[in-house]
């Protein structure tokens, strides 16, 4: 494990270190630059990745296109789109509150993008992002958790001491991949999303490999939690294991995040990039994907992508898909 006397790294400093972003600064755009200078490290010539923003209208949730970012634009030139777009939006949809701005975590066909399509699973021609979003636990004042009951979804903002708090979970995590797996400081771009933190994995897959994402973002979510519960005596984050289909939407740095509604103790934040790499690389999966193979069953999305015997295929045929569950016990490893 990682020692905790070894001088700490520069993105480690900044978790705990760095103020929050406020709009008015001008560092803002240099944040949306170094992030749009890692995404297009990543793109190839004809690929292209879509910014949108997400609002909510009458208790309804709108998405909007707002931009799209081709290969081999000039970084800043894509910032000043960006800018425009999002506040055509703002302009369009009323006031922020409500608004979120994410980007596709993988590429399409520049040829899908000028057509004016939404990015969705199947539109996706290549796999370029491990993500991983860990998201603070809120306590109210009775010590539950903060969660909407019909949905148990999280509906408010991080306080700042849950927050402070889940940076230090995600520094343990991030050592972990480092010491077990070789994950490189040039392998990631990591993010302060306003509430919690992400971590952008660089990698490069095809789509109908895309399972390999989904079972590597449940094996690490999955091993951690009880590592982490034992080491800081309560569940601090939750490390989302449903980020990993091919059209995920993720956070945009120098943006705002609105969850709920703000309050001094809970307020909106604007997302700020933490670190991102002077010379990108990209991360190799097979160890971390060899530890899951007899670790996980097999994914659902993988079973449509890599059919096996027909054997196999019948036993899993009358097995009703849910969550990582695989009819006929098969495992990664058969897939491998």
């Amino acid at each position: 494990m990682h020692d905790e006397d070894k001088e700490d790294q520069g993105w480690e400093l900044a978790i705990m270190n760095d103020p929050p972003l406020h709009p008015a600064d001008d560092e803002v755009l240099e944040h949306l630059w170094k992030h749009l200078a890692f995404l297009q490290w990543q793109m190839r010539p004809g690929e292209a990745r879509e910014i949108a923003v997400m609002s909510k209208r009458w208790d309804r949730v709108c998405m909007m296109n707002v931009a799209w970012i081709p290969a081999g634009e000039d970084s800043r030139a894509s910032v000043a789109r960006i800018v425009s777009g999002i506040n055509r939006c703002w302009d369009l949809e009323g006031p922020r509150n409500g608004h979120n701005t994410y980007f596709s975590g993988n590429v399409v066909r520049e040829d899908d993008a000028i057509q004016g399509k939404r990015t969705s699973n199947g539109l996706v021609s290549r796999i370029t992002t491990f993500p991983l979003d860990f998201d603070p636990i809120r306590y109210g004042e009775d010590g539950q958790e903060l969660r909407d009951s019909d949905t148990n979804k999280i509906k408010c903002a991080a306080s700042d001491s849950e927050k402070r708090q889940s940076g230090e979970v995600v520094k343990f995590c991030l050592h972990w991949l480092m010491d077990r797996y070789g994950l490189r400081d040039s392998d990631f771009l990591f993010l302060d999303s306003g509430n919690g933190y992400q971590v952008h994995i660089a990698i490069d897959l095809p789509p109908e490999e895309a399972w390999k994402v989904e079972a590597c973002v449940v094996y690490v979510s999955r091993t951690l939690t009880p590592i982490l519960l034992d080491r800081f005596g309560k569940k601090v984050v939750d490390i989302d294991e449903c980020i990993h289909n091919p059209g995920r939407i993720l956070r945009l740095a120098a943006t705002w995040n609105c969850k709920g509604v703000a309050t001094a103790e809970r307020p909106f934040r604007l997302a700020r990039v933490i670190h991102a790499p002077e010379t990108p690389t990209a991360f190799c999966l097979k160890r971390l994907l060899d530890d899951a193979a007899n670790a996980l069953p097999l994914p659902v999305s993988s079973r449509a992508r890599k059919p096996t015997t027909t054997k196999v295929q019948s036993k899993r045929s009358s097995h009703k898909a849910t969550g990582t569950e695989v009819g006929g016990g098969a495992k990664i490893a058969d897939y491998l």
